[in-house]
């Protein structure tokens, strides 16, 4: 249960980085989409569940989580803005 109440507070950040991540492998570029992927999964959530587990056990684990969507969803945000400025999107 209080994995199901930490790991709910990303997922609103969360459809932010999927949405974004779809609307890259739909322009073609997949490799950013690849980066945010493995920004969420690998790159934040592993190390940071390292470094919060000795300090707040399990709880630090599920914690990860949110705060990689999070992260994940700034840094889409950023390459979706840099991605617009270079092309011209109808939408």
């Amino acid at each position: 249960m209080p994995a199901l109440r930490i790991i709910s507070i990303g997922f609103l950040l969360a459809t932010v980085g999927f949405q974004l991540a779809t609307l890259f492998q739909a322009m073609g570029r997949g490799f950013y989409s690849l980066i945010i992927f493995l920004l969420r999964q690998l790159v934040i959530t592993l190390p940071l569940a390292f470094l919060l587990a000795p300090f707040l056990g399990l709880t630090g684990v599920w914690i990860s989580f949110p705060i990689a969507e999070v992260f994940a969803a700034i840094v889409s945000f950023f390459i979706y803005r840099n991605v617009k400025n270079k092309e011209i999107l109808f939408f």
